[in-house]
């Protein structure tokens, strides 16, 4: 399945993908040409931006393989030039996210977000998908006064059946905002998933230094040195 079904002949559009026996060796093709930007998040779900569109591109197929031998089903995706549906879509987009903003401030007491780090959680700067996660995260720690509910309906320390939380799967996307957030609802860091893996080294895997700092600093720990 993907996060979005369409986008600009110009490229650039960030696509979700959600499968299976994602791992390293995984490729993305868009009408054949190779995806820039491809991310693992786990082995059922990674990110790429779509590639810019060939001449007369209309409907597209997008597909992945592991080894260039054996390829999964078509995925389609379209090109649209501007002010085509595209265009439609982004501005209905930004309309709900406006309102769901609205009511995520509206319903942020003093325990729960405040306005500055709903406004980060929603950055515009992010993509559409991690908005919303941010504004459903939000809303839910509103409800529940701002805090983790171990045990209950709202633990925000469930885990997958990969043994990942949120928190690792915020810091495989390098989302500080919700990181945040997360800490401050007084979310473990140290849990691991089934290979014994925390929150901060998902940060570590995934290239987000700054998520590393953030966890360190939660748990009194040194600031880890940048990757060279």
């Amino acid at each position: 399945a993907l996060s979005t079904r369409a986008g600009s002949q110009a490229g650039g559009t960030a696509i979700w993908i959600q499968g299976s026996r994602f791992n390293t060796r995984t490729r993305i093709y868009v009408a054949g040409q190779l995806a820039p930007r491809l991310q693992v998040v786990s082995d059922h779900l990674v990110t790429v931006v779509s590639p810019p569109a060939s001449p007369g591109a209309g409907t597209v197929e997008i597909r992945a393989t592991n080894d260039g031998g054996a390829w999964s089903n078509a995925l389609h995706f379209t090109y649209t030039s501007e002010g085509e549906g595209s265009t439609v879509e982004t501005a209905l987009m930004q309309g709900q996210l406006s309102l769901i903003q609205q009511l995520v401030q509206a319903c942020c007491g003093i325990s729960a977000p405040s306005e500055q780090m709903v406004q980060e959680l929603m950055a515009p700067s992010l993509a559409e998908p991690q908005r919303l996660f941010g504004a459903v995260l939000a809303l839910i720690l509103a409800g529940s006064g701002g805090s983790n509910h171990k045990g209950g309906s709202l633990d925000l320390e469930r885990q997958d059946a990969h043994g990942c939380t949120l928190m690792h799967y915020v810091c495989g996307l390098r989302n500080s905002a919700a990181l945040q957030l997360l800490l401050n609802s007084s979310v473990d860091p140290t849990i691991t998933d089934v290979q014994g893996h925390t929150a901060a080294q998902w940060a570590h895997r995934y290239g987000f230094y700054e998520g590393e700092v953030i966890i360190a600093k939660f748990l009194g720990e040194p600031i880890p040195a940048p990757a060279q």
